[in-house]
């Protein structure tokens, strides 16, 4: 489980918040690039037990945008492998979409404790890595491929500026890690009733799209007896909305695994949004507030 090998659960590092994400309301409201935003989430990922705290930290502006984030083992996990990993994208936001600029990750733990760093240019994406890549894959991702690609944290951005649930969850969105391009392909989105734990964060009007990952290059060559020809298996993310007319989070991801139920919860959040043209129906959900539970709920 590392940055540059995201697996579906991983991918809460890729799409932990969507505040611009709106459901369709009676008053329309600024683009999150307008009046921008801060916003940090802390979730947690659990097997059976807690095993995973992850952090993610977001601001944007009409300017640009930064992203970060933390993922780090705990409990039963953190005995049979310590993880710890770190990743930041900051980059410019043009007419309401994000582009990706510079996407660094580090892990600090582990052996290699390897950093890398991928950049973004006009017509060029470079990648630098220490240790270098044991190999780019086979096939490797190619420019046009790197280019068609934005890193997980500003795809998560992209995904915040997308103003609309239905256009959010009917399309794929390509992903370059510095190494790996990969789709996720989303589903209709669905309506979903809110849990305790939703409630007790102050989440609103829940829906549900089912993601499917798919693995396009940059991955190492598999044997024809060892690949599997079956579709892959979608996973889910809800959506919920920080009171109404606030800003769109990720409230949960959850996949299938031969262990159970593995899920990622959204359990404590900090909202700031700026800007002038602040509904004032809405600014008491705006302010800065924070929100936070310390057992799981269903």
């Amino acid at each position: 489980m590392t940055f540059e090998k995201l697996a579906p659960l991983a991918f809460a590092l890729a799409l932990l918040l969507a505040p611009g994400a709106a459901a369709p309301q009676d008053t329309p409201q600024a683009p999150a690039s307008e009046s921008g935003f801060r916003l940090s989430l802390g979730y947690d990922g659990g097997l059976l037990l807690k095993v995973l705290d992850i952090q993610i930290d977001e601001r944007a502006s009409a300017q640009g945008f930064t992203v970060d984030a933390r993922l780090v083992s705990t409990g039963i996990l953190a005995v049979i492998k310590h993880i710890d990993e770190i990743a930041s994208s900051r980059g410019r936001i043009v007419a309401g979409d994000a582009r990706p600029g510079v996407f660094e990750y580090q892990h600090l733990s582990g052996k290699s404790h390897r950093k890398a760093r991928t950049t973004w240019g006009q017509n060029e994406v470079v990648t630098t890595s220490s240790p270098p890549f044991n190999g780019l894959g086979d096939p490797p991702a190619s420019l046009a491929q790197k280019l068609q690609g934005s890193d997980p944290l500003t795809t998560l951005m992209r995904l915040s500026l997308e103003g609309a649930r239905d256009s959010l969850c009917r399309k794929p969105y390509y992903f370059f890690d510095g190494k790996q391009f990969y789709a996720l392909d989303f589903s209709e989105p669905r309506s979903s009733p809110p849990s305790s734990r939703e409630t007790t964060l102050n989440l609103v009007n829940a829906f549900r799209c089912d993601v499917r990952y798919r693995a396009l290059a940059g991955y190492a060559a598999k044997s024809p007896e060892k690949k599997d020809h079956s579709p892959p298996k979608p996973f889910q993310v809800d959506f919920a909305q920080v009171g109404v007319g606030g800003p769109w989070v990720i409230s949960r991801l959850g996949a299938a695994t031969p262990l159970g139920w593995a899920t990622i919860e959204l359990k404590r959040l900090t909202v700031q949004r700026g800007g002038a043209r602040l509904n004032p129906l809405v600014a008491d959900s705006l302010r800065p507030t924070r929100y936070g539970i310390e057992q799981s709920s269903n």
